[in-house]
């Protein structure tokens, strides 16, 4: 039996799949396409449970939008769960008005019951379900109200035969103001209120939306919130990835042991034993830390409201860089580590603005052990500050421009909802942060191994890096020595190797400079690759390292002439 979950964004779908599933969920792309939906199961059951993205109408043409378009005419589900905010009942009604012109089983899920009841407001299920002939079940993700009798209620419903319609029988431009006022009609006889009066905690969460509206204080606290969300990255990645090393170092010894036992006697196959188990702790040291920390900041977002208030704010300033609003937290946690960046442009509106945002966070974004490892190069050999910044602005900023002629699709306007502000919910964070890390140790550590162990053994056997014309390249062409070259093409293998490699030369402020800059727009690290040739394809990796190439080596060249 198939459940398909659908509702507008912001519903509370994905915490309604936890509560159903228990959490035993998968996330991954849908099939014939790069839109990730979620799919979960009933423990004891043999039911399969489909979130869908979120939608506002079944004739919207954004790519996550026609993937739950097809889900519902080809999936062939035996029951659609429409999950709709009871706080904001009357714009959610209209999509369930085109979810009963389909002919697929249907059953409301009313959810937020804990925010009705707090707000004094009643929703009359049973009048619903009159005026829209469908069964209504009142439910709370929080408090897992009505969780078992939704379960009940689309198992029954899902009893009763379909006639789906297909979706040329869908009028092209639905009546938008009749739906709308159908809508109306319904809210006005199902709901009343029985307490006008607002809590402590919903007053102040009212004060903060009505801050929030206004541009000054809005850019303020985009700009802190933003501030404070490096600082702590800066401050915890350190900490994560230190316990993880100290926790998994043992284990990779014993693997390296172990490795030496089975695999035969030789060069090659020592260079395997080492690079196998670096391949496996590698990640979960550098990479696992921050994709955890990631996720968790974008849940936390998400569930109070506030994610969707960034991106309208941020929107005129990524506009410059041909992206939306949405891209402005996975821009800011590139700073941190790019790979959860990379996985977070999930988040945004299109293929073609995804495309374009992992292509500047892969090459124009330094992460946090770069930027303190550089600065602290830029101090020691008294290089200037202010030049790798413009360039990786300006190099932003290209890129962005290009992305116009240059990446495949269209990009889409910025529509997006503000919802009410509310308290994040914990437990819907947690699941929402599994959810994602799961697609991690089932897709992207396995690819990760391998490109770990072919770029190892790969280093193992150049040795062109010493050669004449290498130095001569370094020297003249980009006033560097040859060490610092060595040190931006040790960026492909660990970011944070090439700040060290530059310390431990003996540089002028002049080539201190250009070397910063060259190595803030280095080769893309193996984690980070390995995570773009999962999420667009392999096409997208050679794209990000000749991308890279061109930077750094133009700026060197550049930077070469003009100090």
């Amino acid at each position: 039996m198939l459940i398909v979950l659908c509702g507008q964004p912001n519903s509370g779908k994905s915490a309604i799949l936890g509560c159903l599933t228990k959490s035993r969920v998968v996330t991954s792309n849908y099939p014939g396409t790069t839109v990730e939906v979620t799919r979960g199961s009933v423990p004891g059951k043999d039911i399969e449970i489909l979130d869908t993205p979120g939608i506002y109408s079944l004739h919207a043409l954004t790519k996550e939008q026609l993937v739950t378009k097809k889900v519902l005419f080809q999936a062939k589900p035996h029951v659609i769960v429409n999950v709709l905010d009871g706080t904001c009942l009357e714009r959610h009604l209209c999509l369930t008005l085109s979810l009963l012109e389909l002919g697929i089983p249907l059953v409301l899920a009313v959810n937020r019951a804990d925010s009705l009841e707090k707000a004094g407001t009643h929703v009359d299920c049973a009048a619903l379900s009159e005026l829209t002939g469908v069964p209504v079940v009142l439910t709370s993700a929080v408090t897992r109200q009505g969780i078992d009798n939704l379960l009940k209620a689309a198992i029954a419903q899902s009893a009763k035969v379909a006639c789906p319609v297909s979706a040329a029988a869908l009028p092209s431009r639905p009546d938008v103001k009749h739906l709308q006022s159908r809508a109306s009609s319904i809210y006005q006889n199902v709901v009343t209120r029985t307490n006008t009066e607002e809590d402590k905690t919903r007053k102040l969460l009212l004060m903060a939306e009505e801050t929030l509206d206004r541009p000054i204080p809005a850019w303020i606290a985009l700009g802190v919130g933003l501030w404070v969300l490096w600082k702590f990255t800066s401050w915890a990645l350190p900490f994560a990835e230190k316990a993880v090393v100290a926790i998994l170092s043992p284990l990779r010894v014993l693997l390296e042991r172990l490795m030496f036992l089975v695999l035969p006697q030789g060069a090659l196959w020592e260079n395997l034993a080492r690079a196998i188990p670096e391949g496996f702790v590698l990640p979960a040291s550098t990479v696992l830390p921050a994709m955890i920390l990631a996720y968790s900041v974008i849940a936390l977002l998400e569930d109070s409201g506030l994610l969707s208030r960034y991106a309208a704010m941020g929107h005129s300033a990524t506009t410059a860089l041909n992206l939306p609003g949405q891209s402005l937290v996975p821009l800011m946690l590139g700073f941190g580590c790019r790979v959860p960046a990379i996985l977070s442009t999930r988040i945004l509106p299109g293929e073609k603005s995804r495309k374009t945002a992992c292509l500047i966070i892969a090459t124009c974004v330094p992460c946090t052990a770069t930027i303190s490892l550089s600065m602290v190069a830029l101090a020691r050999f008294r290089g200037a500050f202010s030049v790798p910044v413009l360039a990786i602005l300006a190099s932003a900023t290209g890129l962005g421009l290009v992305s116009r002629w240059v990446l495949v699709g269209e990009r889409e306007p910025l529509v997006l909802e503000l919802p009410r502000l509310q308290m994040p919910i914990w437990r819907n964070i947690a699941m929402k942060t599994g959810m994602r890390l799961s697609g991690f140790f089932s897709h992207v550590l396995p690819l990760m191994v391998l490109v770990n162990v072919a770029v190892r053994l790969l280093l193992t056997r150049v040795s062109w890096l010493g050669a004449p014309w290498v130095s001569s390249i370094s020297v003249k062409l980009l006033g560097i020595p040859p060490g610092a070259m060595v040190a931006v093409l040790a960026t492909m293998v660990q970011r944070y190797l090439a700040p060290l490699f530059l310390l431990q030369q003996d540089l002028s402020p002049r080539e201190a400079t250009i070397a910063v800059t060259m190595l803030a727009l280095g080769f893309p690290c193996l984690p980070s690759a390995a995570v773009l040739w999962k999420e667009l394809g392999v096409k997208y990796v050679i794209l990000a390292f000749a991308a890279s190439f061109v930077l750094f080596m133009g700026w060197g060249m550049v930077l070469n002439r003009l100090i």
